[in-house]
């Protein structure tokens, strides 16, 4: 269950239910956050972390979940007053990320890992994982500006 969080947008546009069913699936993704952020006036700085964030969630739900040949994720953004929020949802089922991107820590060699601490860097630590009602999970980040 979610806790009501008072940073989600208000007075939002919103682009819902992306499919993200392939590395194709993330770029457009990406590419409708840009789109999406540049129709609503959303400074650069802030468009590239939403780039970052978009890519890097949806190219993970991506790499676990499809993987498997379970449902495609799907990535839904949503623009308010000086905040952005990224939810992708993916079959796989709930498990408690933050804890594990606390406990993670990915060496110099290593060339994967550090994804989900990107994104609390970029987001100044503003985001999580809850259980989905249609089962699996949503990732969601919010980028502020």
């Amino acid at each position: 269950m979610a806790a009501k969080d008072e940073s989600l947008p208000v007075r939002a546009r919103q682009r819902p239910g992306l499919s993200v069913g392939s590395g194709a699936g993330v770029r457009v993704a990406r590419y409708h956050a840009g789109r999406l952020a540049l129709e609503r006036g959303v400074p650069e700085e802030a468009r590239d972390r939403i780039a970052l964030v978009v890519s890097e969630l949806c190219t993970n739900a991506l790499r676990y979940a499809h993987a498997l040949g379970w449902p495609e994720p799907r990535c839904a953004l949503t623009v308010g007053v000086n905040r952005w929020l990224t939810e992708v949802w993916d079959p796989f089922p709930w498990q408690d990320l933050r804890a594990a991107v606390a406990h993670d820590k990915a060496g110099d060699e290593e060339e994967s890992g550090r994804g989900l601490a990107l994104v609390a860097h970029l987001t100044d630590n503003a985001w999580g994982v809850r259980p989905s009602t249609r089962g699996g999970k949503v990732v969601w980040a919010v980028v502020r500006w």
